[in-house]
């Protein structure tokens, strides 16, 4: 029986029998998706009809064995820091998840807050808080999934998607937050953004993303672990 990856928990509330047995589902097929917090994931999963707990790459690993593992297409969606964060952010206002202390408090406040003083390489924190990068990465820096896509450039990378997973599904967003004032990207202080700048560090490198002043998207070719990674398992 698959136990569930260290911090993965149901997207929506049902019982650990029923979350089991669709995640088993999923594992069934050639491809499996690793859904990173607040990118794009429950989009993704319902497009392609599959569910998919979160959990590192290195947790699914642990869980199912590495030649499975090799076995599978695995792909993944990063996101650009900046605005993966004021998504958190929006996310933890709309359901509740906001410490007592930080509610009602400044996008600013909540950043200093939630980042501060925190090591990114401290997988013992909240997972949701993770940069991309241990998501798909190994403790040496080799990936562990054959594909990562920008969520920026998804419409774009639809066709990949389905041709690395041989479907046809088609693509609708859903569970996007909706920016408000007080929690755009344009609404972090540039002392808000040092701060995200030196915690996801790696994710800024690994998949092109600019700091503010700088392009949003670097091109593809600065982006070492965008793209195809690893050789595509051909179907039998």
């Amino acid at each position: 029986m698959l136990t569930h990856p260290v911090h993965a928990a149901p997207k929506y509330r049902m019982s650990k029998e029923l979350s089991e047995k669709l995640t088993l589902a999923s594992l069934q097929r050639p491809y499996f998706f690793v859904h990173i917090p607040k990118c794009g994931g429950t989009s993704v999963g319902d497009a392609l009809g599959g569910f998919y707990l979160h959990g590192t790459a290195a947790q699914w690993v642990a869980q199912v064995g590495a030649q499975f593992w090799a076995d599978l297409n695995t792909f993944a969606l990063v996101r650009h820091p900046y605005e993966r964060v004021c998504s958190l952010f929006r996310y933890s206002e709309a359901i509740g998840e906001l410490n007592p202390d930080m509610r009602g408090a400044s996008i600013d406040d909540w950043v200093l807050n939630t980042f501060a003083g925190q090591n990114p390489s401290d997988l013992e924190l909240f997972h949701t808080f993770h940069p991309c990068s241990p998501w798909v990465l190994d403790g040496e820096g080799n990936p562990m999934v054959k594909l990562v896509c920008r969520l920026e450039e998804i419409d774009q990378d639809w066709q990949t998607i389905q041709d690395f997973t041989e479907t046809d599904a088609s693509l609708t967003v859903k569970n996007k937050t909706i920016p408000s004032g007080g929690t755009r990207v344009e609404d972090l202080s540039d002392r808000s953004c040092a701060l995200l700048d030196w915690y996801f560090a790696e994710d800024f490198k690994n998949f092109g993303y600019g700091r503010r002043g700088e392009p949003r998207l670097k091109p593809r070719e600065e982006a070492p672990f965008v793209g195809r990674l690893l050789p595509r398992t051909r179907s039998h």
